[in-house]
């Protein structure tokens, strides 16, 4: 089973932060430039919340707020759930799924070492998925073939 380590490997340890004093369309904006779906909210080099497109949707448009004029630490998520980079993908998902969230922080003992989101999770998830059924398709086509084998050979004693 994959492990969150193995995901960091191939993903950009380029985490995208704001202070929460910022305003939430300079947040918007930045995520916007990285193309990312949220951002990590800090203060004095820690770590206090996420902001998320569901946070500003659900806060900003539907409570019919004003993005110039509120900050982001107004309507960030900061009941941060966070993993260790040793977790496997499947406690992930799990987590995620109870929890109904997209984005969890990773880290190596106190260190900060990213963020990881559904979306990684369920392609790392669908990878190793594959790799095993290559694998059984692999076995069962030789297992098949070995059948064949011995089927043919049976044949060719009966006749």
């Amino acid at each position: 089973m994959k492990t969150i380590k193995n995901i960091l490997k191939k993903k950009s340890l380029n985490s995208v932060s704001i202070s929460g004093d910022a305003m939430v369309a300079d947040a918007l904006s930045l995520m916007e430039s990285k193309n990312l779906d949220y951002v990590i909210v800090t203060e004095n080099n820690n770590c206090v919340g996420v902001m998320s497109e569901t946070d500003y949707t659900h806060k900003i448009i539907l409570g019919r707020m004003d993005p110039t004029k509120t900050s982001v630490k107004e309507i960030m998520t900061n009941c941060i759930h966070a993993v260790d980079i040793n977790d496997s993908v499947l406690s992930c998902l799990e987590l995620m799924d109870s929890f109904k969230i997209r984005h969890l922080l990773v880290f190596e003992g106190f260190l900060f070492k990213g963020v990881i989101t559904l979306h990684d999770l369920m392609h790392a998830f669908v990878e190793e998925d594959s790799a095993d059924l290559q694998e059984l398709e692999k076995v069962t086509y030789q297992f098949s073939c070995a059948i064949a084998g011995n089927q043919q050979h049976y044949y060719n004693l009966k006749i």
